[in-house]
């Protein structure tokens, strides 16, 4: 006999876990953008920092995107 599908309770757990961590990582990326944009350091090495947090911030924005895409989509198939 083959079983095809999966366990509905554990496709929403995993679901749920993609948001939440979705949803930390949301929380810190905007709890730490205004405090480095806050912060008195200057200088060539506080520019490069914040470049590099610029370009971070956008990865983090596409992968929080890609977390709650994806729990979006578990959700879906399993209900």
């Amino acid at each position: 006999m083959e079983f095809l599908g999966a366990d509905t309770e554990q496709v929403m757990g995993h679901a749920r876990a993609l948001r939440d961590c979705d949803e930390r990582i949301t929380a810190l990326h905007e709890a730490l953008g205004p405090a480095i944009a806050r912060a008195t350091w200057t200088g060539p090495d506080a520019d490069a920092f914040r470049e590099a947090w610029q370009a971070c911030g956008e990865r983090i924005v596409e992968v929080t995107g890609m977390l709650g895409s994806g729990a979006e989509h578990m959700a879906r198939e399993a209900a």
